[in-house]
């Protein structure tokens, strides 16, 4: 497989049908052209426990990166306005303050102080694109990171409680609207 994945030997048409098979994909998703994340941040932000083993994240990732090409297809070809804007605040304008960004966002949607009802709404109504998912594991809440569209691209744990959903929701705005594109030197 590394040498496959390297482009140093090729695949027979069996090895591809059986990597397909063992995967639960469609062995067109093999040939999917160009990358997965491109726009904005490279970076795959996270809501987690600090024991959460890194296998389990990589697999995690790697649905959410199986979720990014489903959301690119639903999208493409698509074109919609949104009533807000998903708007991107480099927090060295505010002195890394982020309460200050997040004062900034809320006033770029015209929201007033206080709770907001319906966060997945608001979210949505900014181009925002909301996935709940069951993890199979409580350590990781949630993640989230730029579409090749354009789009953030939230993926949230659905085992989770209603509170930690929406806290893991109000928590991925933060990289998304603070790191919009790549960071320069050390994140």
């Amino acid at each position: 497989m590394s040498k496959a994945e390297r482009g140093i030997t090729d695949l027979s048409s069996e090895s591809i049908h059986a990597i397909a098979r063992v995967l639960g994909y469609p062995v067109e998703l093999l040939f999917e052209p160009g990358r997965v994340r491109e726009v904005g941040s490279a970076c795959l932000y996270h809501r987690k426990r600090k024991t959460l083993p890194a296998k389990v994240r990589a697999k995690t990732d790697a649905r959410m990166y199986m979720r990014n090409i489903n959301v690119m297809k639903l999208l493409s070809g698509l074109e919609f306005e949104a009533a807000q804007e998903f708007v991107t605040l480099d927090p060295d304008d505010y002195g890394g303050d982020a309460a200050a960004v997040a004062q900034d966002l809320r006033a770029a949607w015209r929201l007033p102080d206080g709770p907001i009802p319906d966060l997945v709404r608001l979210v949505e109504s900014a181009g925002g694109i909301v996935l709940m998912e069951d993890f199979g594991h409580r350590k990781l809440f949630g993640m989230s990171c730029w579409t090749t569209k354009g789009h953030p691209l939230f993926y949230l744990n659905s085992s989770i409680s209603t509170a930690d959903l929406r806290w893991t929701l109000a928590h991925e705005l933060g990289p998304l609207t603070m790191h919009g594109t790549l960071p320069d030197g050390d994140v």
